[in-house]
């Protein structure tokens, strides 16, 4: 025998409301809230059983326990159920009881649709340490929401510290909710370095950490022995003694109260000092004398000298000379620094000789001076002696000979060098026949020395066949006429139209009283 439930087509809304009727059916769904209907069977017309879930939840129907079997409208055959319907549905159960009576009842579950969210911020919205930051939800209207924070307005400021998760709430009037998640993910602006002082090699290193940020600094720690520990300082400021000089890599390691620890490692230069040193030539009296500096820097470069030549004078140049008026012994002295502020000095003896004095001596013990004229007979032969003043080294004349006598056969030019620990002075002189002579040209100069020192000055015409007044005129090599008198009076220097003419062999042609002419070369030396 069957006994039917009754179904009604009046339905009734509330949010997971159970309202009981004359039936066995209990309920319950994920949110642990129990429904219990009556646990007898009652026929009232004027009743319905239902329950309202929210989409994708859960409902535990319940018959009652004292049945011998039950079959439900989803073919389930136990006492109690649970099902997740996608829409409103109705569902029943056949009961049969220990006295084999069948009995039937229902219940009708309304499922209320979730709430939807429209539009949002980013799942994860990242933000600068300090700044702020903008959550939201875009909701349809008759929906409420509540944020972890408190808040039930669509959109939150939020500004923390670390990375943090957030949540909203999002119900409909039904009692039906969403949760969406929110992460904020903090970033912090770190520019991470140290600085130092330049020393020189001994002097007390400063390291100084100049790094910036938004996080908060836990600690600092240094590695001042390239080890790769971070044992050997801890602080904003450190000091240390590097044990050379040179380029020493230290670094720094920073901890934070947010961000990772991060490190940062430098080349932190020693300076070396200056190995000074410095050379010298020209160490002659009353000549220039030159100084190279030839120190050497390891670590750093040369920026800076200072030179005290041990006269009265000084210079600043890395290369530089110096006049010594008088011979002598002097403590030169270079001080150099480098760019790292590093320096050191050297003194060093520089001796200045005298470059030896001497003159001409002739065999006739004449005395022949720097520019001076010696004369000799036309087929004899001139000897000159260096008569030396002091110490000498060396003589080289004119042609290589070391002796320090020559034997001159013709007119010229002669020279010769004396040298005396690397000072030289060379002197000259000039050789000029003298003779009988005829229309050759005999005691007519053939050379003179218009240099104004009052020797040899003037080119003179004395040769006594020569008859005064007389015409000359002066040719160079290629002819030209560098020079004419009609009335010469051994009065030319030398000059073409008021310029010295310049030292070379010229030619000459006299014509005299009588008519007579003579020719011959001439040379000017100056």
């Amino acid at each position: 025998m069957v006994k039917p439930g009754l179904f009604f087509s009046i339905l009734l809304f509330c949010s997971h409301i159970a309202i009981a009727g004359d039936s066995g059916f209990s309920t319950s769904d994920n949110t642990n809230t129990a429904r219990f209907l009556t646990t007898t069977f009652q026929h009232n017309r004027d009743t319905i059983t239902f329950d309202t879930i929210c989409s994708g939840e859960s409902i535990t129907l319940s018959a009652p326990n004292d049945m011998v079997s039950y079959l439900w409208s989803n073919d389930g055959t136990s006492q109690t159920i649970e099902v997740t319907p996608e829409v409103s549905a109705w569902f029943w159960v056949n009961m049969i009881d220990t006295l084999d009576i069948e009995s039937r009842d229902s219940i009708w579950v309304e499922v209320e649709p979730l709430p939807e969210i429209i539009s949002t911020s980013p799942d994860t919205l990242q933000i600068k340490a300090g700044d702020e930051g903008t959550l939201f939800v875009e909701v349809q209207p008759d929906v409420s929401v509540l944020w972890s924070t408190g808040s039930t307005e669509p959109d939150i400021q939020v500004a923390p510290v670390v990375n943090t998760q957030y949540n909203v709430v999002v119900s409909s009037i039904a009692g039906c909710s969403v949760t969406k998640d929110f992460f904020v993910e903090v970033t912090y602006e770190t520019n991470m370095d140290f600085t130092y002082d330049t020393v020189c090699f001994g002097d007390t290193t400063h390291l100084y950490n100049i790094t910036q940020t938004t996080d908060s600094i836990v600690a600092v720690l240094w590695d001042l022995n390239s080890d790769g520990v971070f044992d050997d300082a801890e602080g904003d400021t450190v000091k240390h003694v590097f044990a050379a000089g040179g380029f020493h890599l230290a670094g720094m390691r920073m901890y934070f109260k947010s961000s990772p620890m991060q490190v940062v490692y430098n080349a932190v230069p020693v300076g070396s000092l200056p190995e000074v040193d410095f050379g010298f030539e020209n160490t002659c009296q009353s000549s220039t004398t030159v100084f190279t500096d030839e120190s050497f820097v390891a670590v750093g470069t040369e920026n800076r000298w200072f030179w005290d030549f041990g006269d009265g004078k000084s210079d600043v140049f890395q290369t530089t000379s110096n006049f010594y008026v008088n011979a002598g012994t002097y403590s030169v002295m270079l001080k150099v620094w480098t760019d790292l502020g590093c320096f050191d000095s050297i003194v060093k003896p520089v001796t200045i000789n005298v470059a030896p004095d001497f003159t001409f001596v002739t065999a006739s013990d004449s005395i022949i001076v720097n520019d001076d004229t010696a004369y000799f007979a036309k087929g004899t032969t001139l000897v000159m002696t260096v008569n030396i003043q002091g110490n000498y080294d060396s003589v080289v004349w004119y042609n290589g000979t070391t002796d320090l006598s020559v034997s001159i056969t013709e007119a010229g030019v002669y020279n010769a060098t004396v040298y005396n620990k690397g000072c030289a002075k060379q002197a000259r002189f000039f050789a000029v026949e003298k003779g009988g002579g005829g229309g050759d040209g005999t005691e007519i100069m053939n050379l003179f020395t218009p240099n104004g020192d009052g020797f040899n000055d003037f080119w003179l015409v004395n040769n006594p066949d020569v008859v005064f007044p007389i015409k000359v005129v002066v040719y160079n090599r290629s002819g030209r006429s560098v020079y004419t008198s009609d009335n010469y009076q051994n009065d030319w220097s030398g000059l073409s139209e008021g310029n010295p003419l310049p030292q070379a062999t010229y030619y000459y042609v006299i014509k005299d009283n009588n008519g007579s002419t003579f020719k011959g070369p001439v040379t000017i030396i100056r």
